[in-house]
């Protein structure tokens, strides 16, 4: 996980981590049964970046999530 501040609002916090959903499985929402995998090895790698902020009382918030960004667009995430 990586942290730096976000440069369009001051105070606020840019959260990025890697990700990957190698071992998960997707299900269908109308059948519930598992969907097969269809991605290519080395493409389950993903970046997720929240920005968070702290309130009155000091408490830190998610305040945006940014789109999901997908290796290998995400250079920083390992194959």
């Amino acid at each position: 996980m990586r942290a730096v501040p976000d440069p369009s609002l001051a105070g606020r916090w840019m959260f990025s981590e890697c990700f990957s959903n190698a071992r998960s499985a997707n299900v269908g929402l109308h059948t519930g049964r598992v969907i097969p995998d269809a991605m290519p090895p080395g493409r389950h790698h993903s970046r997720n970046t929240d920005v968070l902020a702290k309130d009155w009382g000091g408490h830190w918030h998610v305040v945006s999530v940014h789109p999901v960004i997908p290796y290998p667009h995400a250079k920083e995430c390992p194959a």
